[in-house]
C-alpha cells in the first residue's frame, strides 16, 4: 500500500462536535504528495478554494467564496441596523455575557 495512512475528517460549516439531523461529514485520504481530493458533490456545493483551520483535536475545511463581497451581501443583506449598531449591540451582548 502506497502512501499515508492518515484518515482526515472533513467537516463543513456545520457545527464541528454537534451535527444536527441531516447534515453529513465525509471521509477523504491523503495521496502520498499530501493532496486531498474531496467528493465532486461537496466541490459542486462548496468551490474549490477552502480555508484550513487546525483545531484542537483536527482540522476544518472552510469554504472561501469566489467573490467575499457578493456573499457578505448575500448573507447580511436583509440587516437593517447601521454597522455601529451592530458593534454597539455585540459590546452590550459580551458585557452581559461576562457578568458586567
Amino acid at each position: 500500500m502506497s502512501g499515508p495512512s492518515w484518515w482526515v475528517r472533513i467537516h463543513f460549516r456545520e457545527n464541528f462536535y454537534k451535527l444536527p439531523p441531516g447534515q453529513r461529514t465525509s471521509d477523504a485520504t491523503l495521496d502520498d504528495r499530501g493532496r486531498l481530493t474531496l467528493p465532486k458533490e461537496i466541490r459542486e456545493r462548496y468551490g474549490d478554494h477552502y480555508h484550513v483551520v487546525d483545531v484542537h483535536d483536527g482540522i476544518k475545511l472552510i469554504p472561501v467564496a469566489d467573490d467575499p463581497l457578493d456573499a457578505l451581501r448575500d448573507e447580511f443583506g436583509e440587516v437593517e441596523k447601521t454597522a455601529d449598531e451592530l458593534r454597539e449591540e455585540a459590546r452590550e451582548t459580551a458585557l452581559d455575557e461576562a457578568g458586567r
